[in-house]
């Protein structure tokens, strides 16, 4: 029994009355004739327990037989696992086999044919269509056309690869669904080989995420490379050719591997889109001339140093990332490489102060190469710039207090001694040894016990064997409490204050402008940086940056604040515009009602940080920013600043 069916029989046992034919079909998007069809699959399974199927008609359908029978057979239906054994009739399993059949294999199917494969209606699988459009193919600049005899996809090889890649890559990677399913075991098999024989053998080092993304690609460009897709010559970005392959030995070694063994013909525009895809993934490939990056990576970390103001401890172990990173990083944004971090949504929001910055540090490769930073390029690096910070920050004291005694707590010292960073400094105590602890140091309390103890130290509870659940939380709460904190903001949320000298500094009435009635981002945008041009604080440049800004990655905040920013190279004059909204407004995928333009120059890198701590702490008070969309007018605002 499939799925379709046994909700069909479910709904039938229920029914005091016949149901016409027509309403069932209507019901479950089917055709009538699929429902007989179901039905006399029904009427076998109903024997067993002397049920019977009544066709009438001008009536319609209806179980007929003794009420128990009819009870025992509701109750075993309910019970079915037909439903997780065999799902084929699934919408999303049949919308999923159709994009694959059509998308990535690349087969016309006919819409008659189809929609009786899984009987339904035309109009459901219509709907499908509509959906994997909207959902998936509109981003890729992709479509289907449909006609009389067959469903094909519409677009540029290119853009049908990339659709692809990206749809399967989801679907393995969160519905677990596995390669072999799609393409067989002969071509996930060699894709295997590929990367023993190449990536390990050659010690090329790849992420998880990214070895799925690897094979992913590789599967989709054999398959329909074997099938007769080719990348058209108009199709790519331009590069730099042939050159652009040369950069990357590791690829070269596999297309020739895949010509061998595949057993397929690569064009030009094939091997340049191939090695576009694979350099997307960050393997490492040839060592870098370092003479050539000596002075930007310099540069960079002299910027965060005084951004942040600190200094990098271990810079010879931030030089070495960066010299792996930066290079590859560069190539990849001049040859319109996109390049995806799995987590940048986490990072934008456990290190959004940093991930600013990070923005305000690397313009200088902008600048440098004509090129534009994307979101998930800068998220690379912020993870680099925050180990690098803490490492050269004072160790952080974690306090374990545990009641069972010497050997418990070893034990959970152990433990979190081999998870936390090898430079915090862990100790333990006892609960009636507190009170002689110096507290001022402790950074963070890891406690077994249930019983309360004031303290403005952040707590953890956990259970004495540490399980996952607690791990969870300790890391959640070091993250937040411990390892993003800097000086500067740890005393500010010791003081339970908001604290805006530097941001005050620079906040003048005349680039500050409440319940404005503007109605798109377009609008306010335009507004604000015509603002600033006509006060020449910004070059002409900075409304391009702006808007590139924008695309490449959402800035909004808190408490529904966004923070649009532009290339420091454009700016000349620090300057901050407030507006704030009479009404909500769409940005990005959230809507806003207040926003703070900012515009640093090049030079500010001292006070650069402190101003976006400083707008960071103001967003993230939810109280002040309410009072501050209250206010009407300029001399209100200011007076509110006042001490």
């Amino acid at each position: 029994m499939k799925t379709r069916q046994l909700k069909i029989l479910n709904y039938l046992l229920v029914q005091d009355d016949y149901v016409p034919a027509q309403i069932l079909a209507d019901k479950f998007d089917v055709t009538p004739k699929t429902i007989y069809i179901d039905i006399n699959v029904l009427r076998d399974e109903l024997k067993s327990y002397n049920l019977e199927i009544d066709k009438r008609p001008y009536r319609g359908i209806k179980v007929i037989g003794k009420k128990q029978d009819i009870n025992k057979a509701l109750e075993k239906a309910n019970t079915l696992k037909e439903i997780e054994t065999d799902n084929k009739f699934d919408i999303d399993v049949r919308r999923r086999n159709l994009f694959i059949n059509i998308i990535v294999k690349g087969k016309g199917v006919s819409l008659q044919n189809i929609a009786e494969e899984y009987y339904v209606s035309k109009t459901a699988i219509l709907n499908d269509l509509d959906y994997l459009t909207k959902s998936y193919l509109k981003q890729f600049h992709v479509s289907f056309k449909t006609t009389d005899k067959k469903i094909i996809a519409v677009g540029s090889e290119f853009n049908i690869q990339s659709a692809a890649i990206d749809y399967l890559l989801n679907t393995i990677t969160f519905h677990k669904v596995p390669f072999v399913d799609f393409f067989g075991n002969d071509l996930y098999d060699l894709i295997l080989e590929v990367f023993n024989d190449i990536i390990s053998f050659n010690n090329i080092q790849i992420t998880d995420y990214y070895k799925n993304a690897f094979t992913v690609t590789l599967l989709v460009f054999i398959y329909r490379n074997k099938h007769g897709y080719h990348i058209g010559d108009e199709e790519y970005i331009n590069t730099d050719g042939m050159l652009f392959i040369s950069d990357y030995p590791f690829v070269q070694r596999i297309i020739e591997y895949l010509e061998e063994k595949a057993d397929i013909h690569l064009t030009g525009e094939d091997k340049i889109i191939l090695t576009k895809y694979l350099a997307s993934y960050r393997m490492t490939k040839i060592d870098v001339d370092k003479s050539k990056y000596h002075l930007l990576i310099n540069e960079i970390i002299n910027r965060l140093e005084k951004t942040e103001n600190i200094v990098i401890s271990n810079r010879d172990e931030l030089e070495k990332q960066l010299y792996q990173h930066i290079p590859a990083m560069i190539m990849r944004l001049k040859n319109g490489v996109n390049i995806v971090n799995p987590i940048l949504c986490e990072i934008k929001t456990r290190y959004l102060p940093l991930f600013t910055v990070s923005w305000y540090v690397l313009s200088i490769i902008e600048s440098t190469f004509d090129c534009i930073l994307t979101d998930d390029e800068v998220s690379f690096i912020t993870i680099y710039f925050q180990i690098a910070i803490n490492k050269s920050a004072v160790s952080h004291k974690i306090l374990v207090i545990c009641p069972y005694g010497i050997v418990s707590s070893k034990y959970i010292v152990n433990r979190l001694r081999s998870v936390l960073p090898k430079y915090d400094d862990i100790q333990s105590c006892s609960l009636s040894n507190l009170k002689q602890i110096n507290m001022n140091n402790v950074d963070l309390i890891i406690s077994t016990t249930s019983e309360y103890f004031n303290s403005q130290i952040p707590v953890v509870k956990v259970s004495p064997f540490l399980d996952n659940i607690d791990y969870a939380n300790i890391f959640d709460v070091y993250a937040k409490n411990v390892f993003i904190k800097t000086p500067r903001l740890n005393e500010t949320i010791k003081s339970n204050k908001i604290k805006l000298s530097t941001l005050k500094k620079y906040i003048k009435p005349k680039y500050l402008f409440f319940k404005s009635a503007l109605n798109s981002k377009k609008e306010c945008m335009d507004f604000m940086i015509d603002i600033l041009q006509q006060n020449k604080a910004v070059k002409s440049g900075f409304r391009e940056s702006v808007y590139k800004r924008e695309e490449l990655g959402d800035t909004v905040l808190e408490n529904s604040v966004a923070l649009p920013h532009g290339d420091p190279a454009t700016v000349i004059n620090t300057s901050i515009i407030i507006m704030t909204l009479t009404n909500p407004i769409k940005w990005g995928n959230n809507y806003v009602d207040m926003i703070v333009m900012l515009a640093v120059p090049n030079n500010m890198e001292s006070e650069f940080n402190q101003i976006v701590l400083e707008i960071y702490d103001l967003v993230s008070n939810k109280n002040i920013i309410n009072e501050i969309k209250k206010i009407a007018n300029r001399a209100d605002f200011i007076n509110s600043l006042k001490e």
